[in-house]
């Protein structure tokens, strides 16, 4: 634990940002300092009354001018930490800003605050909760619009509400079984335990609620990963650098040229996804590459959005959400023949059936035109027009991408284009598949702080746990000790557990002066 986390000295900080110049810039002091001592100093006649703002000029010990300043002082305990807190705004020079730093703390006994020491402050005197602590920690370092607005939730209490919800529930589950203790005799044994199941289950049902929005996984929301996987000369840099609209990565034919992941960001409606360049995936012998390959690979475990570039489309694309059949310059696109994901041999990627490569159309291997294997692009199971991924490719927007085909049977798109080609509707229409996508994990409201998550997975393991006890045990002792670890969960939920490591890597995060 941090040396501040028990100390009850008067703290100062620069709380408006970094030391660089601005017209304005706010410190901010808290601690048990009382207002006459600091008004020694200031231009202001008698006392200063709380939530006020008072202009005045701030001399030192001799009458110098230090500065002109604005004081706003909130007592104790209706401040943000609990305690006296004076907020001076005063001109934003950093050569100012550091010498009324040091003179404030020379007389008025202060110390510089640590990362997060306001807001722990806070904390410990109950004028925030753990959760809201966590929401402030995504406020403040956040690069996306939907993580700050996750953070403005457990901020604003809302999160807490709802788990005040469970935690009521479990508590009238508790009492109830306090009742079927005392009472079941004259009640009955069988009467009192259905009495509890029925209440069990309701608890049950609001755990299992929150295990659905803390599902997806929180981290790949707050800055989604676009990653882009395939074998070198797939046309993975040429897709990353024309969704960029600018020349980031290196395009070569030579095999290997990405040996490690570039990323940049890529802003969808407000929303910051990170998109990875990969290094191309194949069998190399360089260690260097080598090493690449491996963060590819770990890197599309971790990735929101996947997208497999190829000449042939795998056999296996569960893992993917979007196939791109690219056009390569370098080579040939071959035919596909190996399962049910291939497009229609019929349409315009298909090899003419009269070449020597192309099987004949009517021949044993070559699919049926009006069989399963491609559906219709045009047909009802790709995207809807008039759907919140957008229009059609080969709608009004333009003219298609010579094939968009989505497979139901593994709910993926499958695209194939000439990723040299210019064509503005086709990299709209690929950003719009990205942020369906993100629309639709959002639905929920889901919980993305891993703290929540962790805890929420651990009850509703506990929880399925003794739905299984409660159907073979009849001690209503066991079925009580049991019980209680659910209720220590809880606690934890809400924040009424001090967690040492979570308060330690949170407050590390913040800003001085927050």
């Amino acid at each position: 634990m941090k040396d501040y986390f028990d100390s009850s000295d008067s703290i100062i900080a620069l709380s408006s940002g970094s030391l660089g110049k601005s017209a304005i810039s706010v410190i901010r002091i808290s601690g048990p300092i009382e207002p006459g001592i600091l008004v020694k100093y200031l231009s202001i006649n008698g006392p200063i009354e709380p939530r006020r703002a008072y202009f005045s000029k701030l001399y030192d010990e001799s009458n110098k001018l230090l500065d002109e300043v604005v004081l706003t002082y909130f007592a104790a305990p209706s401040s943000y930490t609990g305690e006296n807190v004076y907020e001076l705004s005063v001109h934003g020079n950093p050569l100012n800003i550091k010498r009324i730093i040091r003179f404030l703390i020379d007389k008025l006994d202060l110390r510089d605050a640590a990362k997060g020491e306001f807001s722990y402050r806070a904390l410990r005197n109950k004028k925030l909760s753990l959760n809201q602590i966590e929401g402030l920690d995504l406020v403040l370092n956040s690069d996306s619009g939907f993580a700050i607005d996750s953070g403005l939730e457990l901020l604003s209490g809302n999160i807490d509400t709802d788990y005040d919800s469970l935690r009521k529930s479990y508590l009238k589950l508790v009492s109830l079984l306090e009742v079927v203790i005392n009472f079941s005799d004259d009640i009955g044994e069988k009467e009192s335990l259905d009495l509890f199941k029925v209440e069990f289950y309701n608890f049950k049902n609001y755990a299992h609620l929150l295990k659905g929005r803390s599902s997806v996984d929180g981290d790949s929301l707050i800055k989604p990963k676009v990653v882009l996987y395939g074998k070198p000369n797939s046309g993975k840099s040429t897709f990353f650098n024309r969704i960029l609209k600018r020349d980031r990565a290196i395009v070569s034919e030579i095999e290997g040229t990405t040996r490690d992941y570039i990323s940049e960001n890529l802003y969808i409606n407000d929303i910051n996804f990170e998109i990875i360049d990969t290094a191309g995936i194949r069998e190399t012998d360089n260690l260097i590459e080598s090493k690449g390959i491996d963060f590819s690979n770990n890197l599309l475990k971790r990735s929101f959005y996947r997208v497999c570039l190829c000449k042939e489309v795998p056999s296996d694309i569960s893992v993917f959400d979007l196939v791109i059949k690219s056009h390569s310059s370098y080579g040939s696109i071959e035919p596909i023949n190996n399962g049910p994901i291939g497009p229609n041999p019929s349409g315009p990627i298909g090899p003419s059936p009269s070449g020597p490569i192309g099987p004949s159309p009517s021949g044993p291997i070559g699919p049926n035109p009006s069989g399963p294997i491609g559906p219709n692009p045009s047909g009802p199971i790709g995207p809807n027009p008039s759907g919140p991924i957008g229009p059609s490719p080969s709608g009004p927007i333009g003219p298609k991408f010579n094939e968009v085909i989505f497979n139901s049977e593994s709910s993926r798109f499958i695209v194939e284009a000439d990723l040299t080609d210019i064509n503005d509707d086709f990299d709209e229409f690929i950003k719009r598949l990205i942020f369906f996508k993100f629309e639709q994990s959002i639905l929920n409201s889901p919980i993305v702080v891993p703290r929540h998550r962790n805890v929420i997975s651990k009850l509703n393991l506990l929880i399925d746990d003794f739905s299984n006890l409660l159907e073979l045990e009849k001690d209503f002792g066991i079925i009580s000790s049991e019980i209680s670890n659910m209720g220590a969960l809880i606690e934890e939920l809400i924040g009424q557990v001090r967690v040492d490591d979570v308060l330690d890597n949170i407050f590390a995060n913040f800003c001085i002066g927050k």
